[in-house]
């Protein structure tokens, strides 16, 4: 699929920030690794604050809008795995789509992370109604004894956490797979046997064990 003009913006910007931070970016660079002029950028965004705003919302909004349009047909079968799945191969494909972003969040983090609060707000406003579906599918599943009671937070937290240590540390990865003979490509094999592993632990950690086969 062919990138808008404003995607373009954003994944030049992302390589800037990255590069440099936000305090070391320049609009003009940024027009010229997109190939626009500077007058466009400003179009689009007014300034590098909010187009830095932007480059982050961009991957974060695109991923919970993927996961919600989900929720439908998730909410119909009841069914928590299909949830975990749909949450853990949404990120993949988010992030595969989008290699810079990790990058970008740990340079913003180094950085301070001031816009994090910012991002945090704005995604919790736009999908907030995201919660309570959620937490709705988990009780059906604790009631039917399909699985053990936990804190929904701490799901989504562990899920995040495994899926985002598997895009955001490829060196150690990579150094880790030579010392013990592997060959590891940041290929779509590899994102699939990760979504894989992922959805089998998280799944065997939640589900009561007689409920397992």
């Amino acid at each position: 699929m062919e990138l808008t003009t404003e995607q373009i913006i954003i994944q030049a910007a992302r390589k800037e920030f990255i590069e440099t931070g936000l305090a070391g970016a320049r609009m003009q660079k940024i027009a010229e690794r997109a190939g626009v002029n500077k007058a466009l950028l400003h179009y689009y965004f007014r300034s590098k604050e909010k187009l830095y705003e932007a480059s982050f919302k961009d991957s974060a909004f695109t991923f919970w809008d993927a996961v919600e349009k989900q929720i439908p047909e998730i909410e119909k079968s009841g069914n928590l795995r299909i949830l975990i799945q749909t949450v853990v191969s949404t990120f993949f494909r988010v992030m595969s789509a989008n290699p810079d972003f990790p990058k970008m969040i740990i340079r913003e983090i180094a950085d301070g992370a001031t816009i994090i609060p910012v991002l945090g707000n704005s995604v919790y406003n736009r999908f907030r109604s995201l919660l309570p579906r959620v937490q709705k599918i988990i009780r059906e599943e604790v009631a039917q004894g399909n699985v053990y009671p936990f804190d929904p937070f701490h799901l989504l937290l562990n899920i995040t956490g495994m899926c985002a240590i598997s895009v955001m540390i490829e060196p150690v990865v990579n150094v880790i797979a030579a010392k013990i003979g592997k060959t590891t490509n940041f290929d779509e094999s590899y994102y699939q046997k990760r979504i894989n592993s992922i959805v089998e632990l998280i799944s065997h950690g939640v589900y009561m064990e007689e409920k397992q086969g």
